[in-house]
C-alpha cells in the first residue's frame, strides 16, 4: 500500500527587530531614550556640539548639579565673583586655564581640555558672592583650542574675529543688577543666574558657532554693574 506523501511545512524565521535609534543632525545615529552616549555615538568631525550644561550660584560658591560630559573634549566656565584669579575645580580632577577678567563684579572665562569626562560630572566654585555657568563641548581642537579673547567693563564685548572658520565663541556676563538677561549678536544663552542682593552676583553665558570667521559683538541687556568677556575657541 502506498501512503500519501506528506507536505513539508517550512516555518519562516522570526524577524529580527532592531532597537529604534534617532538620527542626529549630521546624519549619524544618536542613542535611543535613556541610552548614554558611547564613543561610537559621539558627534563626529570638527564641528562644535554642545554636550551638556549646568550652573551654580551661592554666597560662598558651591557645586553644580551633576551632568554627563561623555564625548566632550572642551569644558568652559563663565564665572562671576567678588575677586578674580580663582579657578574652578571639577569632580574628575581636570586642569583649568583662567583667562583675564573684566568688570566689577569680575567676569572671566576658564577652560579645560579634559583628560576625564563622563556621567556624574560636577563643578565647584569657591569664592564669595559667586555664580558659575558651565558648558561641555565636542569638536574642539585636540590641543591648544583657545584662540583669542576680548572684554569690557560694560555690558558689551567685542568686536572679536576668530582666526578660523567653524569657531566657537563664548561670551560671559556679570552684573549686580536684577532681571533676566538677554543678549544680541546672534548668541544663544546656555544658562544664567539672576543676581540676589547681598547673596551673589548675576551671571550668564552664551555661545555662537560660526561657519565663517567674521567679527562678532555681544551686548547684554542689563547695564548695572556690568562686566563682559568673550573668547573664541578653535575646531
Amino acid at each position: 500500500m502506498i501512503l500519501p506523501r506528506r507536505k513539508l511545512l517550512r516555518l519562516a524565521a522570526p524577524a529580527l527587530i532592531l532597537p529604534h535609534r534617532r538620527a542626529n543632525a549630521q546624519g549619524g545615529m544618536m542613542p535611543g531614550p535613556g541610552t548614554p552616549h558611547t564613543a561610537a555615538a559621539c558627534p563626529g568631525g570638527s564641528t562644535f556640539a554642545l554636550i551638556a550644561s549646568t550652573h551654580i550660584a551661592g554666597n560662598s560658591g558651591g557645586t553644580t548639579p551633576a551632568i554627563d560630559t561623555t564625548c566632550a573634549n572642551l569644558l568652559i566656565t563663565v564665572m562671576t565673583t567678588s575677586s578674580s584669579g580663582v579657578a574652578p575645580t571639577d569632580s574628575r580632577g581636570n586642569t583649568w586655564t583662567l583667562l583675564p577678567d573684566y568688570g566689577s563684579p569680575n567676569s572671566y572665562i576658564c577652560y579645560s581640555t579634559p583628560t576625564s569626562v563622563g556621567s556624574g560630572h560636577t563643578f565647584t566654585i569657591s569664592n564669595g558672592f559667586s555664580a558659575m555657568q558651565v558648558t561641555a563641548w565636542s569638536g574642539a581642537a585636540s590641543s591648544s583650542p583657545f584662540d583669542v579673547q576680548t572684554g569690557n567693563f560694560s555690558p558689551t564685548a567685542g568686536p572679536l574675529t576668530p582666526s578660523q572658520n567653524n569657531s566657537l565663541l563664548i561670551t560671559g556676563f556679570s552684573t549686580s543688577g536684577s532681571g533676566i538677561p538677554s543678549v544680541s549678536g546672534g548668541f544663544t544663552i546656555s544658562s544664567y543666574d539672576q543676581a540676589s542682593a547681598g547673596v551673589y552676583f548675576g551671571s550668564a553665558s552664551a555661545y555662537l558657532i560660526q561657519t565663517t570667521a567674521v567679527s562678532a559683538t555681544a551686548t547684554w541687556s542689563i547695564p548695572t554693574g556690568a562686566g563682559c568677556s568673550m573668547a573664541a575657541f578653535k575646531p
